[in-house]
C-alpha cells in the first residue's frame, strides 16, 4: 500500500500543467505592470477598487487556465506585483495625475502662498441709516392704566383638591 502511494502510479492519474512560453509569460506580466501603472494614477478609492478587480481577473484567469486549458499561468508573480503596488500606494501618495488639467504647467502653490497671492477685496462700505423717529411720550388714558396695572399684578394660586381614594 505504501509503495502504491509513494509511486507516481498511485490511485490517481498524473496531471501535468505545462508553463507558457517564456516570451508569453513576460508579456503577460508586462501587461499586468502597465495596468498597475494606470491604476496607480487614480484616486485612493479607484486605486483600491482597480487593484481588487485586477486581482480577481488574475485569479479567474489562473482558475480557467489550470482547470480548462491545463496550463500554468504566471498568477503568483502577478499577485505579488499587485501586493507590491498596494504597499507602494500606501507609502507614496502622489497627486492624482489624471485629474490635473493638461494646460496647467506649474505645480499648485502651498496654501500659505495661495492665501498671500489671492487679492484681498476692499472692505464693504456701510450705508448710513435714516435717523429713527423718536416716540413722543404721551400720557396713557385712565382705562389703559387700569388694564396695565391689572396685568402687572400676580395671580393667586388655586387651592389644590385632595387626591381621590380608589
Amino acid at each position: 500500500m505504501i509503495a502504491a502511494m509513494a509511486s507516481n502510479e498511485a490511485y490517481a492519474q498524473i496531471r501535468e500543467y505545462p508553463r507558457l512560453q517564456t516570451e508569453l509569460e513576460i508579456s503577460l506580466l508586462a501587461i499586468t505592470v502597465l495596468a498597475l501603472l494606470v491604476i496607480s494614477t487614480l484616486g485612493d478609492f479607484r486605486n483600491y477598487l482597480g487593484l481588487l478587480l485586477l486581482s480577481g481577473l488574475i485569479l479567474t484567469a489562473q482558475w480557467i487556465g489550470v482547470g480548462m486549458a491545463a496550463h500554468w499561468l504566471p498568477g503568483l508573480p502577478a499577485l505579488a506585483a499587485i501586493l507590491a503596488a498596494f504597499c507602494a500606494s500606501k507609502v507614496f501618495k502622489q497627486p492624482h495625475l489624471i485629474t490635473q488639467s493638461k494646460t496647467e504647467a506649474t505645480p499648485p502653490l502651498p496654501v500659505e502662498m495661495e492665501l498671500a497671492a489671492a487679492p484681498v477685496p476692499p472692505p464693504k462700505e456701510k450705508k448710513p441709516r435714516a435717523p429713527r423717529a423718536k416716540k413722543i411720550a404721551t400720557e396713557n388714558p385712565p382705562a389703559k392704566k387700569a388694564a396695565a396695572k391689572k396685568a402687572a399684578t400676580p395671580r393667586k394660586p388655586r387651592a389644590k383638591k385632595p387626591p381621590a381614594e380608589s
